[in-house]
């Protein structure tokens, strides 16, 4: 027969029982079913002292070996006490066996200063729960911890890997139970045989905190009744010798001011934490530079025509008077009345030939940046329209089209021509400013044909209007809602648009959303003349930053409450997907769109939300700081999605892993289970019939800090008892369930 170094092997016997005790150099022990053995330098010890025919056993063996039994002729045929025939009378004792076990073998027993009498019962519990049970026989004697087993109904509360059991002391003949100190706490481990050196008790109750029957406690060098203390610094017999004058375990004092924690230096004119102040340019404790000229010790002056050091020969108006108030106007004209207004913003000097083109400019920030235009030069090839960026631009993107600039091909991709009815992303590496020149206005009665969904759209003006005014009133019932550079409204049926964005504006592009195909022309006899900042300026909260992207989706929420109360309008709504940041907005009442970047292909955007992905929101209370999480189900993310959600709810952060009762119970065929979640982990919550079977795995992997519920689905289960098992890193929790058809 063969065994293996330190793993357990079981062995069927099936010819007899040997006549003389186990014995073998290499045997660390050896378990059977509620006894076992343990091989010492003074021979085997334990409850098992024979082989049996038709009984296991496992082998616990120091290198791998090979061995056959000794068939001597002394091989007796007989029957051995099992260990449930020698148990005490009473229910109270009875265990259930189970595959997984372990003992814990005890050298000496203790009570009141001495020792208990044999025919005394040693126990085992997990907190309350009986888990072993072993008659005391004057020696060395192993007592049964039973582990708890999902194939053994009756194991519920028996000991886990890790747990550590707690002994008593039954007096058989004062039918009395002590509790009973280890020598010292291991922990449980199936097939484990640690060895104690005592286990002692006192009559009259072990007092908290005690080490033996005196009442004497340990001190903190585990000396009973020692008189080692622990110092000011945790440290046990320390003499407070960690704090160097800062603290416990800090460094001593520091920095050029020789106090606790200081990282003051001497700045470059010597002074102790210095900025560098006393220098102003002319040297340490100097004067700075003065002067017109910003030098030095200078004591020049500017002249009245405001150049330094000047005489005064440099400031002639246009009328040759030095220091003159006459100017040329815009037409050159000197003291002239300057331009005529010619309409659509443009001037001229002469009103009789007003021109026919106009100059214009879109201020654009780093990254994606939604854009369109209301007019344009004859050549609108996108070379032509973007050339005032080129060394910034890296590429265009349109409904449906794109097209990227090619460092050696220039423009390459779908998008040849600007059209002026269209909306663009326009991707730039940096801040600047895209200027067109000689471009022919639109025709504000410009038609718009869309389709039904999202449409790419321009404003035709450089002006901007109210998103009710400016829509027809015949297609605003056909339009869901509107999409801008980071901001978005919704057409609420009750309460007209909502969200944060308010008017539509020249130089900026729209993602119109409609019901079905339409035709429509802008009304644009509200507009309102006045310069637009085409670059969204969205704040977020320090640290909570986010990237533009050219996918987008926004949730529209009617209302939140933070432990029952409606939050205030200092508080901030976090988007995220996963572990990822993909959008905040300050709460701003009812209906406060919340943004949820996309990932659009760009290193900048990796991580953010994809079609399908799941979006979670959180709380960042503004008066605090604190994070809540929002428990509701947030719809899947979709590119241009548009999401109406109504009372959402937070709450404060679960503390511990839960899990809670099942209800209904009994249940058919649906049953809902709630669980806690105190911090980011991965977790699994299966389902098991009362013969351990898994039968369904709800979840396994990853689970963010929450509080859940999750329904389990059993039309395809029989009627009976059924388990709910969440393991965590932990620990492991069961809930007991009854299906009933």
């Amino acid at each position: 027969m063969l065994g293996h170094s330190h793993q357990n092997c079981l062995i069927p016997i099936d010819v007899g029982v040997f006549s003389e005790e186990m014995s073998c150099l290499l045997f660390d022990a050896i378990i059977s079913e509620g006894v076992s053995a343990m091989n010492t330098d003074d021979g085997w010890v334990g409850s098992l002292t024979y082989f049996e025919g038709g009984l296991g056993y496992w082998v616990i063996v120091e290198e791998d070996l090979s061995f056959s039994y000794n068939s001597s002729d002394g091989m007796t045929r007989s029957n051995v006490k099992t260990y449930t025939e020698i148990l005490p009378e009473g229910g109270e004792f009875r265990i259930e066996q189970s595959p997984q076990q372990a003992f814990y073998f005890v050298e000496d027993i203790t009570l009141d200063e001495g020792g208990i009498e044999v025919g005394d019962w040693l126990l085992s519990y997990n907190t309350e729960v009986l888990a072993g049970i072993r008659q005391w026989q004057g020696e060395m004697i192993d007592i049964p911890a039973m582990g708890a087993n999902n194939l053994v109904e009756g194991s519920i509360g028996y000991m886990n890997y890790n747990d550590t059991p707690s002994f008593k002391i039954y007096d058989v003949s004062q039918n009395t139970y002590y509790d009973a100190v280890p020598s010292e706490n291991i922990p449980w481990a199936n097939f484990g045989f640690p060895v104690l050196d005592n286990l002692f008790s006192c009559s009259d109750g072990i007092a908290d905190g005690a080490c033996d029957c005196d009442g004497n406690i340990a001190d903190c060098a585990g000396q009973c009744g020692g008189s080692a203390v622990v110092d000011d610094c945790g440290v046990c017999n320390g003499g407070n010798a960690d704090d160097l004058g800062c603290g416990c375990g800090e460094a001593g004092p520091s920095g050029c001011d020789d106090t606790c924690g200081s990282e003051l230096v001497d700045d470059e004119c010597g002074v102790c934490g210095g900025d560098g102040s006393d220098d102003l340019g002319c040297g340490c404790f100097e004067a700075g530079p003065s002067g017109c000229d910003d030098a030095c010790g200078s004591t020049l002056e500017n002249d009245a025509c405001d150049v330094c050091g000047g005489d005064n020969s440099t400031c002639l108006d246009c009328a040759d008077m030095p220091n003159g108030d006459a100017e040329l106007d815009d037409c050159g004209v000197c003291g002239g009345l300057g331009a005529t207004y010619c309409g659509g913003g443009i001037y001229e000097c002469d009103e009789n030939d007003c021109p026919d083109t106009i100059d214009y400019c879109l201020d654009l920030h780093l990254g994606a940046n939604l854009i369109s235009f209301y007019a344009l030069p004859d050549s609108s090839t996108i070379g032509n329209v973007m050339s005032s960026i080129d060394g910034f631009v890296t590429g265009v993107i349109g409904e449906g089209v794109a097209a990227s600039l090619h460092p050696v091909l220039g423009w390459v991709g779908s998008i040849t021509n600007i059209d002026i009815l269209s909306g663009y992303w326009v991707i730039v590496d940096d801040d600047c400013s895209l200027c067109i020149n000689d471009a022919l206005p639109t025709d504000p009665a410009i038609e718009y044909d869309l389709h039904s969904g999202p449409n790419l759209i321009s404003f035709p003006s450089e002006g901007s209007v109210d998103i009710g005014s400016g829509l027809p009133d015949d297609i605003e019932s056909s339009v869901i809602g509107i999409i801008g550079e980071g901001v978005a409204a919704n057409n609420n049926p009750v309460l007209g648009w909502v969200g944060s964005l308010e008017e539509f504006s020249g130089g900026e592009g729209y993602w119109l959303i409609t019901t079905e195909d339409i035709s429509f022309s802008f009304d644009l006899g509200s507009l309102v003349r006045k310069k637009i900042d085409n670059s969204i300026a969205l704040t977020y909260p320090e640290g909570y930053e986010i990237k533009q992207s050219t996918r987008q989706a926004f949730y529209f929420i009617e209302e939140i409450t933070l432990n029952g109360v409606p939050i205030s309008k200092e508080d901030w709504i976090l988007a995220y997907n996963g572990r990822t940041l993909v959008g905040a907005r300050k709460w701003n009442g009812s209906y406060t769109d919340i943004p949820a970047m996309g990932n659009d292909g760009r290193l900048e955007t990796d991580g953010y939300s994809e079609n399908g992905s799941k979006s979670t929101l959180k709380i960042l209370q503004g008066s605090t700081g604190e994070i809540f999480h929002i428990y509701d189900d947030i719809p899947e993310w979709i590119d241009n999605g548009l999401f109406i959600l109504g009372n959402l709810i937070a709450r404060e952060i679960p503390s511990t892993f839960k899990l809670g009762n099942p209800y209904p119970n009994p249940f058919n065929p649906v049953t809902n289970i709630v669980y806690d979640v105190p911090n980011d982990c991965n977790i699994e919550l299966s389902v098991y019939d009362i013969r351990g079977r898994l039968v369904d795995q709800l979840i396994n992997g990853y689970v963010e800090t929450g509080s859940y519920e999750i329904r389990w689905h059993a039309e395809a289960a029989a009627s009976g008892v059924y388990f709910f098992r969440m393991v965590t890193p932990e620990k492991a929790i069961t809930q007991k369930m009854i299906l009933m058809k």
